[in-house]
């Protein structure tokens, strides 16, 4: 059995070629090995611009406050 996660990087790697370049939401201290093997694999610049957080609250849900 094929894992459907597998799948989706093997085609989204396949259409890094046409790409001038990869940005993967990780961080380059933390994912070294990772983002080496992406360069080679790929052969193109790879940047680390995490980490990216998204979120599905408001601005006034996600502001924390402190006062009490």
């Amino acid at each position: 059995m094929v894992e459907i996660s597998s799948v989706c990087l093997q085609n989204a790697l396949s259409e890094c070629t046409n790409a001038d370049g990869i940005l993967l939401n990780t961080v380059e201290e933390l994912d070294n090995m990772g983002l080496a093997y992406f360069r080679r694999k790929i052969g193109k610049p790879v940047w680390a611009i995490g980490p990216v957080l998204l979120s599905n609250r408001s601005h006034d849900q996600a502001t924390i406050t402190t006062e009490r």
